[in-house]
C-alpha cells in the first residue's frame, strides 16, 4: 500500500499447534531452522531454446492433510502502524463476501490500539462495522516476528483445513533490503510500530517453511515483486503475487477479489492468483491510479537464475558500456530508484547491442518471463513498461547485505550489479530514476 519500507524471506521450524478454534487462548511457539538453496545449471550459449520447467508436484502445504474446504485464505493484517484504519476497511471488504462451506477466510487483525484478534470472517451488510465474532483474543503480540506469522499459518491450517491454502501478508513492504538506512530506517515487511520489529526477506521464507508452505503467497504491501524476494520464497509457495511499485493505501479490493472464489471455490492456485491481479487492476483502472500487480510461478525462478547467468556473462564480456548505461537511464524504475523492471532493461540493452550473444540470450530471458513465468501481469496508468518482476540495480554502490540473499548466492546478478556500478561511475548522471520517497504514504 504505499505500504513502503524494505525486505522479506528463507527456511525453518515447526511450531506448537493451538487447541480448537473456539477457545480463546495464549500462544507459545518455538524455533528451528532448515535452509535449502539449489540451482539448476545455466545454458552457456545464446540459443533460442528455453529451459523446460517441470512441475514440482504438490506444494508442501498438502502434506499437512486435506480438509473438507476447497480453500483456506489466511490474511495477516498487521495494522499496528499508520495503516490501522485501512486494515479495518479491508476487513469490512472481506465481510461483504464472508466465508462459505468451501472457502475459509481467516484473519489475524492487529490495530494501533487494543488487542490482536483472530476471526473466521462472516458475511454481513454493515460496511462500517466489524460484526464477525473473534475466535481468539491474543492480547498484545509482536506481528513483526516471523515466528508469530508462522504460528498464525500453522494455527489456521490446523483449525480450518482445506485442499489448498493462500497466505496474504498485509502491511508496509519494501523489497529485499534489511539494512539500516540512516535516512529511511530499517527496511522489511510487516512492521509492528509497537515492538519496533519487522520481518526480513529471509525470515519471510522461514515463516512460510515453518507453516508447511502455501499454494499461493501474496504481499498486500509495496515493492515486493522482486527477483530477490520471490527467489527466497520459491520452495515454499506455488504462485507468488506482489507489486513492483508501491501500492496505494487502499491496497487490495477484497470484495472483488474474494467474490469470484466464493462463487467458484474449485479454482486452481493460478486461477486464484489471476483473480487477485484482475481485481486489483480493475479497481485502480476505475479510479485512474497508476499501479503494478503480477503473479508468477515459483517453480520457474531457478531457471530464471540460469538465464540471468548467461545474459549477464554475455553483457560483461561484450563490455558495451554506453549501451548498458543508456538502458539503465531509460528503464522503468520505482519509488526505490535502485529497483528496475528486469525485462524492460534486458530489452533496452538488446535493442542497442551489436553483440549477437547479448541479443539472443536477452530475447530468451524476456520470452521466458512472459511465456513461462508470468501467471498474470496487470498494470494501470503509466506502468505499461512493467513486465511483472523487478530487480535491484543501483547506480552508486551495492549493499553489503545483498550477498546474504539466496538470489545472490545462486545467481551472478550481484557480480553484474558491481560491474555496472563501476561502469556508471565512469560517467553517469542521476537524471533518471524514481527518487527515494518510497517511505511516504500517498
Amino acid at each position: 500500500m504505499v505500504r513502503g519500507w524494505m525486505s522479506v524471506l528463507c527456511a525453518l521450524a515447526l511450531l506448537s499447534q493451538s487447541s480448537m478454534v473456539f477457545a480463546v487462548e495464549k500462544i507459545d511457539f518455538d524455533q528451528g531452522l532448515d535452509v535449502k538453496a539449489t540451482l539448476q545449471a545455466a545454458r552457456s550459449d545464446g540459443s533460442s531454446e528455453l529451459p523446460k520447467v517441470e512441475p514440482q508436484g504438490i506444494p508442501a502445504s498438502k502434506a499437512m492433510g486435506k480438509g473438507s474446504a476447497a480453500w483456506t485464505i489466511m490474511v495477516f493484517v498487521n495494522g499496528k502502524n499508520n495503516l490501522s484504519s485501512y486494515g479495518v476497511k479491508d476487513f469490512n471488504e472481506m465481510e461483504a463476501v464472508g466465508s462459505s462451506k468451501q472457502v475459509n477466510v481467516v484473519v489475524e487483525l492487529g490495530q494501533s490500539s487494543g488487542p490482536t484478534k483472530r476471526y473466521l470472517v462472516a458475511k454481513d451488510d454493515k460496511p462500517g462495522e466489524i460484526t464477525s465474532v473473534p475466535v481468539q483474543d491474543l492480547g498484545k503480540v509482536d506481528m513483526g516476528d516471523w515466528r508469530h506469522l508462522a504460528e498464525f499459518g500453522s494455527w489456521a491450517k490446523a483449525n480450518y483445513p482445506a485442499q489448498q491454502y493462500m497466505l496474504v501478508v498485509w502491511n508496509h513492504g519494501s523489497g529485499w533490503d534489511k539494512n539500516k538506512d540512516p535516512q529511511f530506517g530499517t527496511r522489511g515487511i510487516s512492521y509492528d510500530d509497537e515492538t519496533g520489529n519487522h520481518i526480513t526477506t529471509q525470515q519471510l521464507a522461514m515463516a512460510l517453511s515453518a507453516m508447511g508452505g502455501v499454494d499461493v503467497y501474496a504481499s498486500d504491501a509495496c515493492l515486493m515483486q522482486m527477483a530477490e524476494v520471490t527467489y527466497e520464497l520459491r520452495d515454499h509457495a506455488g504462485v507468488i503475487i506482489g507489486s513492483e511499485e508501491t501500492e496505494p493505501g487502499d491496497g487490495y479490493n477484497y470484495t472483488t477479489f474474494l467474490g469470484p472464489i466464493i462463487q467458484n471455490p474449485y479454482m486452481s492456485a493460478e486461477q486464484v492468483a489471476q483473480a487477485e491481479v484482475a481485481s486489483y487492476q480493475q479497481h485502480y483502472q476505475g479510479i485512474g491510479e497508476a499501479t503494478t500487480q503480477s503473479a508468477l510461478k515459483a517453480e520457474t525462478l531457478e531457471a530464471l537464475a540460469g538465464l540471468i547467468n548467461t545474459w549477464t556473462a554475455n553483457v560483461m564480456r561484450a563490455n558495451e558500456k554506453d549501451v548498458v548505461k543508456n538502458a539503465r537511464k531509460k528503464v522503468q524504475s520505482y519509488a526505490v530508484s535502485d529497483n528496475i523492471d528486469l525485462v524492460q532493461f534486458v530489452e533496452l540493452v538488446g535493442a542497442s547491442t551489436k553483440d549477437s550473444s547479448v541479443k539472443g540470450s536477452g530475447e530468451n530471458l524476456a520470452r521466458f518471463v512472459r511465456e513461462q513465468m508470468m501467471v498474470a501481469n496487470g498494470n494501470t496508468g503509466s506502468y505499461t513498461s512493467s513486465n511483472g518482476i523487478a530487480v535491484y540495480l543501483p547506480k552508486y554502490s551495492v549493499s553489503s547485505a545483498y550477498a546474504d540473499l539466496a538470489w545472490a548466492k545462486d545467481c551472478n546478478w550481484d557480480d553484474f550489479a558491481k560491474w555496472f556500478v563501476n561502469v556508471y561511475k565512469e560517467g553517469g548522471d542521476d537524471s533518471a530514476g524514481g527518487g527515494d520517497d518510497w517511505y511516504k504514504k500517498t
